[in-house]
């Protein structure tokens, strides 16, 4: 009986020692990425993985960074130059420096929105561009109703798709794309039209003014 027992404090023993040995081989749980603004549309909208979604998380914080850094070095001197405009003597060369201040802004977040990009598949990207036309497209059609926003949705899939199949130099591909946009508003302008009546034009949406976080 003796001899049992010391087997049984042995186990006991040996069980608590190993318990949190055990414990260190599970990976801790990681919390939940939190995602904001087009980002979330975008893990929606193309099913991300949750490490999809935690690179998300990153690539966005990077992005606001970037912009913030930007800003901060670049914010005071535009404006003064936006405020001289008016009463400047020399208004092409004021004007000039501030559509480079500009673009060398927009040149960051287009490389940020990359970085973002870059995180999904290219089916995943295809699915986002043609979410992204969408969405384009019906704010240009504010009457849509639910049957012309679901055909809307498969003809900018489709033109996604045509898009994403592009090759050729960048101007080519530029050049495709416009094309392929343009018939896509002529088609989505007919199928808006109501019957018997001359369809209207199928203008772009205004783009968004800058923000915290540009558009993608």
């Amino acid at each position: 009986m003796k001899h049992c027992a010391s087997l049984s404090c042995a186990a006991v023993l040996l069980f608590l020692v190993g318990a949190p040995l055990l414990a260190q081989d599970e990976p801790a749980g990681q919390p939940e990425p939190v995602l904001k603004g087009e980002c979330a549309a975008m893990a929606q909208e193309c099913q991300a993985t949750k490490e999809q979604c935690v690179q998300l998380a990153e690539k966005t914080d990077a992005k606001e960074a970037a912009l913030k850094a930007w800003d901060d070095a670049n914010r005071a001197r535009l404006q003064q130059l936006k405020d001289s405009l008016a009463a400047a003597e020399d208004k092409e060369a004021v004007e000039a420096e501030i559509k480079a201040l500009e673009a060398a802004r927009a040149e960051v977040e287009k490389k940020a929105d990359a970085d973002i990009l870059a995180v999904l598949t290219p089916d995943q990207q295809t699915t986002w561009q043609g979410y992204k036309m969408c969405q384009e497209m019906m704010a240009a059609c504010p009457g849509i109703n639910a049957d012309q926003a679901a055909k809307c949705r498969q003809m900018c899939n489709e033109a996604a798709r045509k898009m994403c199949a592009l090759v050729g130099t960048p101007e080519e591909v530029e050049k495709g794309k416009a094309e392929i946009k343009a018939q896509l508003q002529k088609d989505v302008k007919q199928l808006v039209a109501p019957a018997g009546e001359e369809p209207k034009a199928v203008e772009p949406a205004p783009e968004p003014q800058a923000a915290s976080e540009p558009q993608m």
